[in-house]
């Protein structure tokens, strides 16, 4: 487990890529059912050995199964619930031009009847039947570490790196053996994965709990809600906030209102 602050991330190790009699790295069969399950990955290099050149490799052999690491101008992301009984769509800022009946009715044509759709960008009804159908490429956050820094010729292979990628993908440069650079990478996790920390807390309590709820930011209080348990979103009366997107201490707020990293959130039912 990698903890940063009240948050930990689970770390699966997993099989390392192999050369090919080209000297391209190829991903380990057994690792692909993961790699496709994860939240994000930390891609591992070498500085003493031309690490720009491993990052390449990695990311063509992570193409070859339909996964990017460099995120996309537009996307849909389906997440399937139960028990909501309803299609819930939620749009980026930049709005979709999509018929929202349209997109349920696509939906409910395969069969999904409960479903969260998360769109980003502008979409054409073709990208949501793809999604449907798992027919795209997957978008994976992802952090560059460049290893073995404390060793010989590394400095200027991780000045290389960097100014080769930096502005495409983040980079941390470590020493396993010293430490250097271990202690920033639970930060920049947190950050890459595109998460927020809410927590909850009991009317008539002045304390909010301890341990966050951890999720996308564009999180929506409706959303909470349904995620800590279906009755909730059910019986959702309004909540109050307190935190970075309140205007003021105990605002009270509707369903749709989009949380952000700390707020602190008191959710009321009848």
């Amino acid at each position: 487990m990698l903890t940063y602050e009240d948050v930990q991330f689970q770390l699966v190790e997993m099989p390392a890529p192999f050369l090919n009699q080209e000297g391209d790295y190829e991903i380990q069969p057994e690792a692909t059912d993961s790699i496709r399950a994860c939240d994000g990955m930390l891609l591992v290099v070498d500085l003493t050995s031309d690490p720009l050149r491993q990052l390449q490799s990695i990311t063509r052999a992570l193409e070859d199964m339909h996964i990017s690491v460099q995120k996309p101008s537009s996307r849909v992301e389906i997440i399937r619930e139960k028990g909501s009984g309803e299609i819930r769509i939620a749009t980026s800022a930049a709005k979709t031009t999509l018929n929202p009946d349209k997109i349920r009715e696509l939906l409910q044509s395969y069969g999904i009847k409960n479903a969260l759709v998360r769109i980003y960008g502008n979409i054409a009804l073709d990208d949501i039947e793809d999604a449907i159908l798992e027919n795209v490429t997957a978008y994976k956050p992802a952090l560059v570490i460049g290893n073995k820094l404390d060793l010989l010729g590394a400095g200027k292979a991780s000045l290389n790196l960097k100014g080769q990628i930096e502005s495409e993908l983040p980079v941390i440069l470590t020493s396993c053996m010293t430490g250097q650079g271990l202690a920033q990478i639970g930060e920049q996790v947190f950050h890459c994965l595109g998460m927020i920390r809410v927590y909850t807390k009991e009317p008539n309590e002045s304390t909010p709990s301890q341990h966050p709820f951890v999720v996308p930011a564009g999180t929506t209080v409706r959303e909470l809600a349904r995620g800590i348990h279906s009755d909730f979103a059910e019986k959702y009366r309004y909540s109050r906030l307190w935190g970075p997107t309140s205007k003021f201490a105990g605002e009270r707020v509707g369903p749709e209102h989009v949380l952000g990293d700390q707020d602190i959130v008191e959710i009321h039912t009848g």
